[in-house]
């Protein structure tokens, strides 16, 4: 059976096109509203805010580098190449190893539901943040003061710079 060249052509221009449900912060103010991870959330008492992940970057070779999820994700019994790898080159005694090692260690990684408040009508998209930025949404959370962020009707509008 041939290859149908228009279907073809659609998903490899929509594959390079980005991803239109990833919430992009800009340099200035983003005013974003953080939505619960799961139905689960909103129904009995959990203890997570976010998808929670590790990922490696920098993965393959010049001109064609990818980022992984880490197998370690779903669990320490799991094993990784990557780490393994990355484990190896951080106990060679060289300043370009370790920086290798570095590079592509497994980093942790959160995904929010979040709203653009400022461009509603692309609807609810992830929003991926680091450890920094995840740590600020838990003391916020956790501070009696303001309360769940995400609760859907006692929840807060923030401003992301």
């Amino acid at each position: 059976m041939p290859v149908d060249l228009g279907k073809l052509k659609e998903k490899f221009d929509r594959k390079n096109q980005g991803r239109g449900d990833r919430l992009v912060l800009k340099d200035n103010e983003n005013y974003i509203r953080l939505l619960p991870p799961s139905l689960e959330y909103m129904a009995e008492s959990v203890d997570y805010i976010c998808y929670e992940f590790l990922q490696h970057a920098n993965i393959g070779v010049e001109g064609n580098k990818s980022m992984e999820v880490c197998p370690k994700t779903l669990g320490k019994q799991h094993k990784c190449p990557i780490c393994e790898a990355a484990y190896r080159l951080y106990k060679e005694n060289s300043v370009e190893s370790r920086s290798l090692g570095n590079s592509i260690r497994a980093k942790k990684k959160f995904l929010f539901n979040a709203l653009d408040l400022n461009e509603l009508d692309k609807g609810v998209q992830i929003l991926e943040v680091g450890p920094k930025i995840y740590e600020y949404f838990v003391v916020y959370i956790t501070n009696p003061k303001w309360g769940d962020l995400l609760d859907l009707d006692k929840g807060h509008n923030i401003v992301i710079i």
